[in-house]
């Protein structure tokens, strides 16, 4: 099953001239999937322990951030991993289209 990419007009000009394009959304996306992620899931465990050792009058509240967090580690780095998959594959095609023009 083969994937089209849709670029942007600055893609599709930077394209033409032989260039690859600097920065993309794919770019972005597996920043914050990745940044994301870490920070995420040290703030989640380090909430997580805190309340856990009933350092706080509201560990509950605490506990439960700390768990939704870390939860949302997981998402966070498939987010960052299909990003940079996804941006390799456009930097091979976009490699690959500018030997065969040459």
């Amino acid at each position: 099953m083969e994937t089209t990419i849709a670029l942007t007009n600055k893609q599709n000009i930077a394209l033409y001239n032989n260039q690859e394009p600097m920065w993309n959304r794919y770019h972005l996306f597996a920043g914050i999937g990745l940044g994301g992620g870490f920070i995420a899931g040290c703030f989640g465990l380090l909430l997580t322990v805190i309340a856990w050792f009933g350092a706080t009058e509201s560990y509950s509240a605490m506990h439960t951030f700390g768990t939704l967090l870390v939860v949302i580690t997981i998402p966070l780095f498939i987010l960052g991993a299909h990003s940079l998959d996804t941006l390799d594959r456009v930097t091979k095609e976009h490699r690959f289209q500018q030997k065969t023009k040459n």
